[in-house]
């Protein structure tokens, strides 16, 4: 089908290259400053790679795995209804699947990384240590950007005509509501300065870090936050922005008595994907009075 084609590759392209950055860029710093890495840096790299490679191509098999079945049924034209639903169903749910397998991730490629830096002989209980923190750091920064970017990429496939007319109760789904999903934002971005700023206290006042010009270091520190914030808040607004958009559009409709053929597509698995439920049965209620009211004229 037009459109349709590599949605996976395109999916995972969009998750590993822009989802991915900003929270491995901000675990190197900690990592590297924290830990004092500076004389191992030529051990670090080469380890930091072979872990990134690991994980890179297990999770990009699994995500084929999953989402292989799902895309295949959606590019036939003759799929049925159980089918479609089942498509739709595993489609809403895998951003779900997506931030949870950062707390896989991130233990097998940091383990493996800290694996080859402790056989290399650069390792002590004080990296190590800087580099738990630093995991935990990021797994829930990186979780809301691959769960965000998962519903933006795959909403282009759920707005599928076929898909949305398919209509899923709530007892078919486990919902993911609007005010988990905020905090659940707002603790993930709270979480990583509050973390540098503990742990790099803590360090210093130990005698274990010496940190000069410190202007740098807020400034990239700063910057980095900065554009966090931003993206997560960005991927977040999307997300939740292309429900809101086609219910006003097929609410304009119906008030205005165009009642067409297309349903509003459930994007997401909160209060706004339930929202596009109800409008799709308003709809069609509205549609079978109309044609009953129709029919009853035609028969007087």
């Amino acid at each position: 089908m037009e459109g349709y084609s590599h949605p996976v590759r395109r999916l995972t392209i969009t998750l590993e290259v822009f989802a991915y950055a900003l929270p491995v860029l901000l675990l190197a710093y900690f990592v590297v400053i924290g830990g004092d890495f500076f004389s191992a840096i030529g051990q670090v790299i080469p380890s930091v790679i072979v872990g990134s490679v690991v994980t890179f191509s297990g999770a990009t098999y699994l995500r084929w795995r999953r989402l292989r079945g799902p895309f295949d049924t959606l590019l036939k034209s003759d799929a049925d209804h159980m089918d479609l639903f089942t498509v739709k169903r595993a489609l809403l749910m895998h951003p779900r699947y997506e931030a949870l397998s950062m707390a896989v991730r991130y233990p097998v490629g940091v383990g493996i990384a800290g694996a080859i830096i402790a056989l290399v002989g650069e390792m002590s209980m004080t990296r190590f240590v800087v580099i738990i923190v630093g995991m935990c750091m990021v797994v829930p920064v990186n979780a809301a950007f691959f769960f965000f970017q998962s519903e933006i990429s795959l909403s282009r496939y759920l707005k599928d005509r076929r898909l949305a007319a398919i209509i899923i109760e709530k007892d078919k789904y486990r919902p993911f509501r609007l005010f988990p999903k905020i905090l659940f934002v707002l603790l993930s971005l709270l979480l990583p300065p509050l973390t540098i700023l503990v742990t790099f206290v803590t360090l210093i006042s130990l005698g274990m870090l010496r940190l000069e010009y410190l202007i740098i270091h807020f400034i990239f520190v700063s910057s980095i936050m900065i554009a966090t914030s931003v993206s997560a808040a960005f991927f977040f607004a999307k997300s939740l922005k292309g429900t809101i958009s086609d219910m006003e559009r097929s609410l304009d409709d119906i008030a205005r008595g165009e009642l067409g053929s297309d349903f509003v597509p459930m994007i997401t698995l909160d209060e706004a994907g339930s929202m596009s439920v109800y409008v799709n049965n308003l709809m069609m209620k509205i549609k079978e009075v109309v044609s009953m009211i129709q029919s009853m004229s035609a028969e007087l």
